[in-house]
């Protein structure tokens, strides 16, 4: 909010000719977080109710039992120490593996920060809040015999959104070639 309001500011500065670089004591708005504004991608993914994200958090952090709770409670840890992880989370359909995703994603989400929630089939993107098919996210071609890179570059909006994101919660994930 505050580089947004430092970018207001030095935008009506410069309708009159001057800018926030002639006033020395004022903070600059940062060039980082102006080029994320202006990537749909990022927008789109920060576009959530942080207030409603909570709430949604409130009621499914409840709800945990004691494995799904040991899983969020995990990733959680290893984001607050910036290790990062690779967690893989084993169990049959309809066993309750979607549920802690979702508590993770509406946490984080609460406190705007971007995941993205991905599954390898439709039908599990959709039990995913804001879920997408990994396919479109990550340009994964079809038919891996033809491409075998994703189809995106490095200095991209769609790399940017992927460095962004605090979280990647990625349902299915064997079930991708």
């Amino acid at each position: 909010m505050q580089n947004q309001g430092l970018q207001e500011i030095d935008h009506i500065l410069n309708k009159l000719g001057r800018s926030l670089t002639n006033f020395l004591d004022m903070p600059q708005p940062s060039s980082e977080i102006a080029r994320n504004a202006l990537n749909r991608l990022i927008r789109d993914e920060l576009d959530y109710d942080t207030h409603d994200e909570a709430n949604i958090f409130d009621t499914l952090v409840r709800g945990l039992n004691t494995n799904q709770y040991r899983v969020y409670a995990a990733i959680l840890d290893a984001h607050s120490r910036d290790v990062g992880g690779l967690f893989f989370v084993y169990g049959s359909g309809g066993t309750g593996n979607t549920y802690p995703w979702n508590t993770l994603i509406a946490k984080f989400r609460s406190e705007r920060k971007i995941v993205l929630s991905v599954a390898s089939s439709g039908i599990a993107a959709l039990l995913l809040l804001g879920g997408k098919i990994a396919h479109s996210t990550f340009k994964i071609p079809f038919d891996p015999d033809q491409h075998s890179v994703c189809n995106f570059k490095k200095d991209s909006t769609r790399a940017d959104l992927i460095r962004e994101a605090s979280l990647i919660i990625w349902d299915e994930a064997p079930m991708t070639h």
